[in-house]
């Protein structure tokens, strides 16, 4: 009996993005050892085959010359890109006799489908703000979801607004906060002698996530020094929020201000820490990704993404990841010796 798609999933099924005020994002590097890997010079990263997002949306594999953080005084952000797989099996089957494969033209044609079967939904969304004061008046993000066609592969804007029907919008009606873009790439025939195979596979689909720049917005108010800071804490072509929202001016009151309490702007009134309503253009992202039926039944069951974005990081270079287990381990007694060199 023919197999059919059971399921999709992503790989990687989480990703980090990372703010940066460059157009150009960060290429991909590798972890190189040098003997000892937890001695500082023992260890570091080489630049590895990267992908380049072609003006018709289709990639081109590249190997950098070299591994650049930042131009000038703008840092690269980090875009990562998801690959889209399927479960594939016999219908009724046990799963442990299910394969594999990643989703391509080819594998869809062979269920009659293209790349317009396939639709990815987006939703964005910061709650820093709204957690902080415990008012879910606050969260701002994409209302309501995005939804793109695997066929649609210009970049798509993700626009940021308070949600509908709240009394005092934080982002006021005809305003909002870029929160980045999604991109469906183009799939394309891998060259048989290109030098990146098997490295790379450009004929399967995937999507690219880029974050927002890493700007920071207010009310009007933050737009002007105070007598913390003589540096504004927003430009003012930034400081549209709506001050009666709730965020500006806040003290903590009614249980808010949770952990971590010391992490926002604020001015001092009569001895008093007061917010001044400033937010920022991080987001978390879900991608949820679905097939139309394939004729066989039920449609498969969906893949799901999600994208952490963060503040620029260079991320050690130096040193590799640990686990918890060694971040215990070199908090005991032999932990020097584990460290020592040869």
């Amino acid at each position: 009996m023919a197999d059919i798609i059971h399921a999709l999933f992503c790989n990687p099924p989480i990703a980090i993005a990372r703010l940066g005020g460059s157009t150009a994002p960060l290429v991909a590097y590798s972890w190189v050892l040098h003997g000892n890997p937890r001695n500082d010079d023992d260890t570091g990263i080489v630049p590895d085959w990267s992908l380049e997002v072609t003006t018709d949306g289709s990639l081109m594999p590249f190997m950098p010359p070299d591994v650049r953080f930042r131009d000038g005084n703008a840092i690269r952000p980090v875009c990562p890109f998801v690959e889209l797989w399927a479960r594939l099996g016999e219908p009724n089957s046990d799963l442990a006799t299910w394969h594999d494969e990643p989703v391509t033209e080819a594998l869809l044609a062979r269920f009659g489908l293209g790349l317009s079967a396939l639709t990815f939904k987006v939703d964005a969304r910061n709650a820093k703000v709204a957690r902080r004061t415990r008012n879910p008046d606050l969260v701002y993000g994409l209302f309501p979801a995005v939804t793109v066609a695997g066929d649609q592969h210009d970049p798509v804007p993700l626009v940021a607004k308070s949600p509908p029907g709240v009394q005092q919008p934080m982002i006021p009606p005809g305003r909002s906060i870029s929160l980045g873009s999604i991109q469906i790439c183009k799939p394309s025939a891998n060259p048989v002698n290109a030098p990146w195979r098997p490295m790379v596979d450009v004929e399967v689909v995937r999507f690219r996530f880029t974050p927002a720049r890493g700007a920071f917005y207010g009310p009007p108010e933050a737009a002007n020094p105070t007598n913390e800071s003589s540096v504004p804490a927003v430009p003012s072509a930034n400081a549209f929020l709506n001050s009666a929202a709730g965020w500006f001016r806040s003290d903590g009151s009614g249980g808010g201000f949770v952990i971590p309490a010391d992490t926002f702007d604020f001015f001092v009134e009569n001895g008093n820490s007061l917010s001044l309503g400033v937010i920022d253009d991080t987001c978390d992202a879900r991608v949820e990704i679905s097939l139309q039926t394939t004729g066989s039944g039920a449609a498969p069951a969906p893949a799901h993404a999600a994208i952490l974005v963060g503040p620029p990081d260079f991320a050690p270079d130096r040193r590799p990841f640990v686990t918890i287990a060694d971040d215990l381990n070199d908090r005991s007694a032999a932990s020097n010796a584990r460290s020592a060199k040869p």
